[in-house]
């Protein structure tokens, strides 16, 4: 009696770790077709650059379902950070050259509507947004877990976003 309620509960255990790899679990294709499976440990970074604005989006890897040639696809209500620096007259570039200082920089936290992002990925972002004593890096790179180990995917390695299935 024991013995088979002892193998029940591993039943279920092994049931539950398999639900929660497949409820949480990434996809991210990568240019020569490897699609790899797993959980984004960090958080990642996506870039607009437009005249006279730089924005920059954060999400937590947890919270990302792909990433393929749609771009980056998330769970429909899920927190995303957005940091905005506006500078009149210059360029995306210049703007990101100067790293933002002497214009408007905006922080604004909310819940995401959609559920598709196909802003260029720019990468992880290691640090703590909300200490200004510790600068954050974003990394040209992403860390997943998956079933063989942590696996750093450069970015120029991820598909182009828009290219055809």
């Amino acid at each position: 009696m024991k013995k088979n309620r002892f193998l029940r509960l591993a039943y279920l255990a092994s049931l539950l770790v398999v639900l929660q790899a497949n409820l949480f679990a990434t996809t991210i294709k990568k240019k020569n077709g490897e699609v790899l499976d797993g959980k984004i440990q960090g958080m990642i970074v996506q870039r607009e650059g437009k005249e006279s604005s730089v924005s920059y989006t954060i999400r937590k890897g947890s919270d990302i379902t792909a990433i393929d040639e749609r771009g980056v696809s998330f769970k429909k209500g899920s927190k995303v950070e957005m940091l905005s620096v506006f500078m009149e007259g210059k360029s995306a570039e210049e703007i990101e050259r100067l790293g933002g200082t002497g214009g408007l920089v905006l922080r604004i936290s909310g819940k995401s509507n959609n559920t598709l992002d196909s802003d260029p990925l720019l990468g992880e972002y290691k640090g703590n947004l909300d200490n200004k004593e510790i600068k954050g890096v974003i990394l040209g790179s992403i860390r997943i877990q998956t079933k063989n180990g942590i696996v750093m995917i450069p970015i120029e390695e991820i598909v182009e976003f828009g290219e055809k299935k």
